[in-house]
């Protein structure tokens, strides 16, 4: 069997690839949260009464979300800056796009800098989200002190 005229885009295909890896990535971070609840979590549940559901969502999910969340955020991170690799499919993204004004402006450490700085308040602002979201999973935690 042959396919002929089967064209996919260039995004696509990065967007493609990038959720493989990264679910894979994701998938291990969920894991290892997972088990660092412990095991007793779920027997009090049982104990309770509780459906297995139940007990997922009430008692396991909010703490290994806690658990989850400095990983995740860490690989949303990692996948941030690694959008720029899919420039080299010919996605026209942030680096492509100050590759392409910088040769034709013959200035590329402005534009490179311009791009440094998008790419580093998309990181703050993402640091800060993370930050928030992990203050409210820790609130009931008891403090030092």
């Amino acid at each position: 069997m042959q396919i002929e005229n089967f064209d996919v885009s260039p995004f696509l295909c990065g967007a493609i690839a990038l959720s493989l890896l990264y679910a894979a990535y994701a998938s291990q971070t969920l894991r290892g949260a997972l088990k660092a609840v412990p095991q007793g979590q779920w027997e009090s549940g049982q104990a309770l009464g509780l459906s297995k559901a139940a007990i997922f969502f009430r008692l396991v999910m909010p703490q290994m979300w806690r658990h989850a969340l400095p990983g995740l955020g860490n690989q949303w991170l990692v996948l941030l800056k690694d959008t720029a690799l899919v420039s080299l499919i010919s996605v026209n993204d942030l680096m492509l796009q100050t590759k392409s004004i910088a040769t034709r402006t013959q200035e590329p450490f402005n534009w490179y800098i311009i791009a440094a700085a998008i790419y580093l308040v998309i990181t703050l602002l993402s640091q800060y989200i993370l930050k928030r979201i992990d203050q409210r999973a820790t609130r009931f935690e008891r403090r030092p002190g």
